[in-house]
């Protein structure tokens, strides 16, 4: 190659036509189809900051598009490879771009353009020559990482990842062959009295050993009839869309009573799209969301995830070695209480619409169960901050507020309410937590879950509540058809 051709700065050192497009594509990235929101958010400066941009593009573009066949795909496999990565980037949270900062970029747009700049780009030109690392070098490297990040992609969505939002029979049995102490045979035996039991983490926490769900079932067996099954769909980080769309799968067992627990905490949503898991690392798939863009990937969710994760391990043991807390806990002291504070949120009078909103979900689960002539009986699982008063407390004093500003039992008073408009066997778990919170903790320590204490007096609770309303032996209801639920 004429090295006489490579004598212009501009030619010589391919990263300043590089840089000025990757400037223009950030900030196309944050156009807009309305262009009035364009203007609204960021006034005229931006428009006009993306004119320069692409002007400045185009000028410093011009002669290394003159350049051999090498170095023009050199330079597309560098451009395309450069945005990928700095789109996967973003996924990561390497990069956070804020759109608002306009102005600096503006600025830099035109300095690049003054005598001095150029000179340091010469400059530089000489230093990347003596370096003897060609576009094409750059290239290759960039290529290949991008193959590598696309290659493990592929890897996670064909064979590494566990869906736990099963679409067909296989895949529900598949997740609950990890889930159940042991595999329940599709058809009833004569005789049997099965219980279906649906919840996220609260219904799996403590295993088949302790658990709820299997207390109650043991507790059943003593005290109503051996010929008790459990048979329990429950999936940590299942919202109460997720359980609706497991429930149908778990009516194929035939049940005669469907607990559904909803835990206040945070069913509270209608987020309901697929969900992932690799090695314990959970990966929600968000609904109208392309995993198609590089920070969109499972592997981004993953080590964003894996981070989040890592990170709060560390400050956990940060907290037992510098004396902040005396037990290291599942969480971090400080993850723990931000968690706890933003669900406290259900205890103002400004969510109920909010709350109200989960109620045509449930009425879908509802349905469903009659669907399946079983009988479809709630449970409330009470959050932490309703039943441990020291945790209350250090809440309010942390971020100055009123008791008097919230009402501690509003989740309980919205689904009560609902349940008997509709005519649905409800047991409220947070009067028995409460009676028997000063004898011992009931959740594990700072990880909102019951502990086993909390799981026995929870199975304790349902296996009488199932007994004492003779909900296990009488006929199961006709609910009125959905034309006439108001």
């Amino acid at each position: 190659m004429d090295r006489k051709a490579l004598s212009s700065p501009l030619v010589s050192y391919p990263l300043i036509p590089l840089v000025a497009t990757f400037l223009f594509v950030l900030l196309a990235l944050h156009t807009s189809n309305d262009s009035t929101v364009v203007l609204n958010m960021y006034s005229t400066r931006y428009a006009t900051l993306l004119i320069l941009t692409a002007v400045n593009v185009g000028l410093l573009w011009m002669k290394p598009v003159a350049l051999s066949i090498e170095r023009l795909v050199s330079g597309i496999v560098l451009l395309v490879s450069a945005a990928f990565l700095w789109d996967f980037c973003v996924g990561i949270n390497l990069i956070n771009v804020d759109p608002r900062h306009a102005n600096l970029l503006l600025f830099a747009a035109i300095l690049a353009r003054t005598g001095p700049v150029q000179q340091a780009a010469s400059r530089a030109a000489r230093k990347w020559k003596a370096l003897s690392v060609s576009a094409a070098d750059l290239a290759l490297v960039a290529g290949f990482t991008v193959l590598a990040i696309v290659f493990v992609e592929v890897l996670l969505q064909s064979f590494l990842l566990i869906r736990l939002t099963p679409k067909n029979e296989q895949e529900f049995l598949s997740l609950m062959s990890r889930e159940w102490p042991e595999p329940i045979p599709v058809a009833k035996p004569e005789g049997t009295l099965r219980i279906l039991g649906t919840a996220d983490s609260m219904g799996v926490v403590g295993g088949a050993s302790e658990n709820y769900y299997y207390l109650a079932e043991k507790a059943l067996r003593r005290d109503f009839s051996p010929r008790v099954q459990m048979v329990n769909v429950s999936v940590t980080g299942y919202e109460p869309k997720h359980e609706l769309n497991i429930l149908p799968f778990g009516m194929r067992y035939n049940p005669d009573v469907v607990v559904h627990s909803f835990f206040v905490g945070n069913d509270f949503t209608l987020y309901g799209g697929d969900t992932y898991e690799l090695s314990g690392i959970r990966i929600n798939d968000e609904e109208g969301v392309s995993r198609l863009w590089p920070r969109h990937f499972f592997l981004a969710d993953l080590v964003v995830n894996e981070l989040a994760y890592r990170r709060d391990l560390h400050q956990t043991l940060l907290e037992k070695k510098t004396g902040v807390v005396d037990e290291a806990g599942y969480l971090s002291k400080s993850f723990f209480l931000a968690m706890q504070f933003d669900r406290m949120r259900f205890f103002q009078q400004s969510t109920i619409n909010r709350m109200k909103n989960v109620f045509p979900i449930l009425d879908s689960m509802q349905h469903v169960v009659s669907k399946g002539k079983a009988r479809y009986v709630m449970v409330i699982n009470p959050d932490q901050t309703q039943v441990d008063k020291g945790l209350r407390q250090e809440l309010l004093a942390k971020h100055h507020l009123k008791e008097e500003d919230y009402d501690f039992e509003l989740p309980q008073k919205i689904l009560r309410s609902y349940c008997e408009l509709k005519g649905i066997p409800c047991l409220d778990l947070l009067p028995a937590f409460r009676a028997e919170s000063e004898n011992g903790d009931l959740y594990t320590v700072r990880d909102g879950h019951y502990s086993l204490k909390g799981n026995q007096v929870a199975a304790a609770a349902i296996s009488h509540f199932l007994i004492d309303n003779k909900l296990l032996n009488e006929p199961v209801p006709q609910l009125p058809s959905r034309s006439s639920v108001q």
